[in-house]
């Protein structure tokens, strides 16, 4: 019998759990493929990684936020909902705009949207 490798959603958990430091690959027990090894070096380069059992700072020395740059430091649901923006790496979005955002298909136009973030903004 051939061996078939981890399934997607197998690596992605241990993904997760590695971004975590919950996680630690002996030898032989990284993934071989480009896709998670690419991951794996993006998880590594983030500044939210636990690095030689130190505690992970969320806020550098001039007082601001750190921010996840590998996609895997995300808030769970308990702690998101007490934030009213989306925190992005380049700037914050607010949820309301995001509610707008998620079901706008190709057919909309972009006047379209810009009403809708007009509308839902003049209501506050």
């Amino acid at each position: 019998m051939t061996k078939t490798g981890k399934p997607e959603g197998c690596w992605a958990g241990i993904m997760h759990q590695y971004a975590q430091g919950k996680h630690r690959f002996s030898t032989g027990q990284r993934p071989e493929s480009k896709k998670w090894k690419s991951v794996i070096q993006r998880i590594d380069a983030c500044p939210l990684t636990p690095k030689f059992n130190l505690p992970v700072r969320y806020i550098d020395i001039f007082g601001r936020r750190i921010l996840c740059k590998c996609g895997y430091h995300v808030l769970d649901p308990a702690h998101r909902n007490r934030f009213p923006a989306v925190l992005t790496a380049q700037l914050a979005l607010d949820r309301k705009c995001v509610t707008v955002l998620k079901p706008r298909t190709v057919g909309n136009s972009s006047s379209y949207l810009q009403q809708a973030l007009e509308e839902v903004h003049s209501e506050e």
